[in-house]
């Protein structure tokens, strides 16, 4: 479903090609249309569903399915504009929760179809200066637009609009190491070793919805393709749409919001403490996330090797630079440790020699008390988040991923091994996966891709 923002961006403009992914040329024909189709099978192996209220119940062997069909026309209208509109729809079969289907046995491992079609890229791009990727002095693009700034992450990674702060969170699409953007972005690359994008943009997948946020993205090149070094800026939510859902202070059921307030008296009446000044948890956030690559084959005299062997690549993000200390409140502190909301990733690109196009592995660090999940946002609206005590779960300091591609003319196929941040669908409107189901150090899934595309 499209929000309001969404659909003015699609009214507004469709879309250009650079997100991120790598830049074309304008110098191609005027009209391309262009798709592709893929269809996903997996199997959780052995997991946790916290569907629901957060409690922890037992996920082994639950099958996984997918199947999705994108279909997009590119236009460029003249020497500076390029539109492009491009939609997409997609099947899940899905798992069923058993205690959905009490006396149910046959049913209760069957799969239930769920379909969602939506719009993938609505961008149009302005551009001043040449004609091709090495001479884009300036863009302006505004539209929806998918938006990848580390271009090496295969899963774990990109932080910096993937991730949730106040509570730590994950937004993990499957072979999609990106984010969807509705906004506005301005993009300059005035020399080969420079490029910085400005954002504006508005939240379409993070509840609280709508909000907008504020971002910048640096990335510098040194000694040609050996060494890359990046970092980015998001004021998260710096423009509330509604303060009452950024900022929810105090909820129907408690003041589980608040980490601070002072007494200012005894009420004469009852003998109890009056309490003022109080300060709240919000939504609001400072993410930053800094990050490098380098390619070991850049200075190794051989030809032996794929394009992305012996890349070496890491990224370090902190989810919220404020820390928030607890004064005359019952509940504990949530959010006083940075290392809590400081994940760190390391990937290295094994060599293929050109058999295959990339083999990856990847691993992420976050020691934290708290279940990576969004249970009381969406459920109470706020943004404190689930402790693993409190739902008695243990959550492995390690996540990891090894990805394979292997692209055989316009047919590609994808295998992956992980523990990641999977949380995928099921049946239940009202008892969908807000957390990681893959939280133990046994916990893992596989999965396997066809993917077609024109």
């Amino acid at each position: 479903m499209l929000n309001l923002n969404s659909a003015i961006c699609v009214i507004v403009v469709t879309a250009f090609v650079t997100h991120g992914y790598g830049q074309d040329t304008l110098n191609e024909p005027k009209v391309k249309i262009s798709g592709n189709g893929w269809s996903m099978v997996g199997e959780i192996m052995k997991g946790t569903s916290t569907a629901g209220n957060g409690e922890g119940s037992n996920l082994d062997h639950a099958w996984i399915q997918t199947s999705v069909l994108e279909l997009g026309v590119k236009a460029n209208v003249n020497n500076n504009t390029r539109l492009i509109l491009d939609g997409w729809a997609q099947t899940d079969y899905t798992y069923e929760l058993n205690s959905s289907l009490i006396n149910k046995d046959f049913a209760a491992d069957q799969k239930v179809s769920k379909i969602n079609v939506g719009i993938h890229d609505a961008e149009g791009v302005y551009t001043m200066g040449g004609s091709d990727s090495r001479t884009f002095p300036f863009q302006i693009g505004v539209g929806i637009f998918p938006y990848k700034y580390n271009p090496d992450v295969r899963n774990l990674g990109e932080y910096l609009f993937r991730a949730s702060a106040y509570p730590v969170y994950f937004v993990n699409w499957y072979d999609a190491a990106y984010y969807r953007l509705c906004g506005v972005r301005i993009s300059s690359k005035p020399t080969d070793w420079f490029k910085f994008d400005g954002l504006l943009f508005s939240e379409m997948y993070q509840i609280p919805l709508r909000d907008y946020s504020v971002a910048g993205v640096a990335t510098f090149n040194f000694f040609g393709k050996f060494l890359e070094i990046g970092c980015g800026v998001d004021l998260s939510r710096i423009l509330s749409v509604n303060n009452s859902y950024t900022s929810p202070g105090y909820t129907s059921n408690s003041d589980i919001n608040c980490y601070s307030k002072d007494s200012v008296g005894i009420d004469s009446l009852t003998g109890q403490i009056v309490y003022g000044n109080q300060k709240d948890y919000t939504f609001k956030s400072t993410k930053v996330e800094l990050r490098f690559s380098i390619d070991a084959k850049s200075v190794i005299p051989l030809n032996i090797f794929g394009k992305e062997d012996l890349k070496i690549y890491a990224e370090y993000a902190i989810l919220g630079l404020q820390n928030y200390a607890t004064h005359n409140v019952t509940y504990p502190a949530f959010y006083d440790t940075i290392s809590q909301r400081s994940p760190i990733m390391l990937g290295f690109n094994f060599p293929a020699f050109r058999m295959l196009d990339v083999v990856s592995f990847e691993i992420e660090y976050l020691k934290t008390p708290f279940l990576p999940g969004s249970y009381n946002v969406f459920l109470n609206q706020s943004p404190v988040p689930v402790t693993l005590q409190q739902q008695n779960l243990t959550l492995a300091d390690t996540k990891w991923s090894l990805y394979a591609k292997k692209t055989l003319g316009a047919f590609a196929l994808i295998g992956q091994l992980a523990r990641d941040h999977f949380a995928p669908n099921n049946n239940q409107l009202t008892a969908q996966e807000r957390a990681d189901v893959l939280l133990g150090s046994r916990d893992w899934w596989w999965s396997m891709k066809v993917q077609y595309g024109f």
